[in-house]
């Protein structure tokens, strides 16, 4: 679908700011799953116990799976293809959802995801007018 709206774009020569692959993934905090040990009992509680004891640290981190694994290079490869921007990847993390719902972009003590592709696309905006101003007070 996202390449026939490029095509399109390009067709009618409507500008595009970029491509954002959208549910690059499953994004979740270990101390958010379920662990199970090798007869597929739940070991969560132990486990996340230890980790706590030993490696705090590592509670901080989030595991992340390729749900839908690129076939052809994924949206990056398809947006170098038609020369647009990659912007950024929005996996699927269940922090971002409650956000949104909220109304917010980001909750407290979570990743924001959102951020960096908004200031991609400020940063891209904000050249291009600069250039039209420099240019505009050229032909003064």
């Amino acid at each position: 679908d996202v390449r026939k709206e490029l095509s399109f774009c390009a067709k009618t020569q409507l500008r595009v700011l970029g491509v954002v692959e959208n549910m690059s993934g499953l994004a979740v905090p270990l101390r958010s799953l379920t662990l199970r040990d090798a007869d597929g009992a739940d070991a969560t509680g132990p486990a996340l116990a230890l980790l706590a004891e030993r490696c705090p640290e590592l509670l901080e981190l989030s595991a992340h799976v390729d749900v839908f694994p690129a076939a052809r290079g994924g949206a990056e490869a398809m947006a170098a293809s038609f020369g647009v921007p990659f912007l950024g990847r929005v996996p699927i993390e269940p922090a971002l959802t409650r956000a949104c719902e909220a109304g917010r972009r980001s909750l407290p003590g979570s990743p924001d995801v959102v951020r960096p592709i908004a200031d991609r696309i400020l940063a891209s905006t904000e050249m291009e007018r600069e250039a039209e101003e420099a240019a505009a007070s050229m032909m003064d």
